[in-house]
C-alpha cells in the first residue's frame, strides 16, 4: 500500500514533465527563430564597399550576402509557419 501510493505520486509528476512532440517542435522553431540575426542591409553594405571594376570581391560580397538574407528569411518562415501549424492555424 505504502509504496503504490508513493508511485502514483510519481506518475502525476513524471506525466505534468513529458512534452508532446508539437510542444517539442514548437520550442525549437521559437528558438531558432529567436537566434536569427537581423537581415544584413544591403544598401548600407553597397555604399561600405561600392562595386567597382578593380574591386571585383565586392560584387561577390554583395551578391553572398544577398543570398544569405533570402536563406535566412526562408528558415525564419518556415518557424514561424511550423509554429502556425502546431496550433492548427495553417494547413
Amino acid at each position: 500500500s505504502f509504496g503504490a501510493a508513493s508511485s502514483s505520486g510519481d506518475d502525476d509528476e513524471d506525466a505534468a514533465k513529458v512534452k508532446t512532440p508539437e510542444e517539442t517542435y514548437s520550442e525549437i522553431a521559437q528558438d531558432i527563430v529567436g537566434k536569427c540575426p537581423e537581415q544584413f542591409d544591403l544598401l548600407v553594405i553597397l555604399r561600405k564597399y561600392p562595386v567597382l571594376y578593380d574591386q571585383c570581391l565586392n560584387t561577390v560580397l554583395l551578391m553572398e550576402l544577398g543570398k544569405f538574407n533570402k536563406l535566412q528569411k526562408t528558415i525564419k518562415s518556415t518557424c514561424i509557419d511550423l509554429g502556425k501549424a502546431v496550433k492548427g492555424l495553417v494547413v
